[in-house]
């Protein structure tokens, strides 16, 4: 099952890079019609979900700490592109982040994943560590792929890149 799980994830990530690739950096804070969660909050929020994650499977804080307020849960996309790392910034570390959680995952005791979910205030969701995870690596981010496939279409952009 967690090779599944990591087949998902891998997937994720390169829908986030393929979806990314023709954008401009200058661009990517843009909120069209209304669509609050611009492609920097989106990606940079999927960083700080990974890290969140690693930290979870017991690996160290690998997000620079300012990159909590602006794309943590609670944060509010700003369309100001200087308070923002560049694409490529993000880029580079979403792709660290996942490489780390998938190599932490494959190494983990199966066992650990029936312990109680360590955040309190989504255990009513997810009742286990395992449920948790598998949110996260699915789910979690496939719904913000999605957003960031609406982002494109509200910029005039091809549900894909090109």
């Amino acid at each position: 099952m967690l090779n599944n799980l990591l087949t998902i994830y891998r997937f994720n990530l390169n829908c986030l890079e393929q979806l990314s690739a023709d954008l401009e950096d200058e661009k990517m804070c843009r909120q069209p019609n209304g669509v609050v969660n611009h492609a920097k909050w989106t990606l940079g929020h999927m960083v700080m979900a990974s890290d969140h994650l690693a930290v979870s499977l017991g690996l160290e804080k690998a997000a620079p700490e300012a990159w909590s307020q602006l794309f943590d849960i609670g944060s509010t996309p700003q369309d100001d592109p200087s308070i923002y790392p560049t694409k490529d910034e993000i880029l580079s570390l979403l792709s660290q982040q996942h490489a780390r959680v998938g190599e932490a995952l494959e190494k983990s005791d199966p066992q650990a994943f029936e312990a109680p979910n360590p955040v309190e205030g989504l255990r009513s969701q997810f009742p286990t560590a395992g449920d948790l995870v598998t949110y996260l690596l699915t789910a979690h981010e496939g719904s913000h792929v999605g957003q960031l496939i609406c982002w494109r279409r509200a910029m005039g952009l091809p549900p894909h890149a090109a």
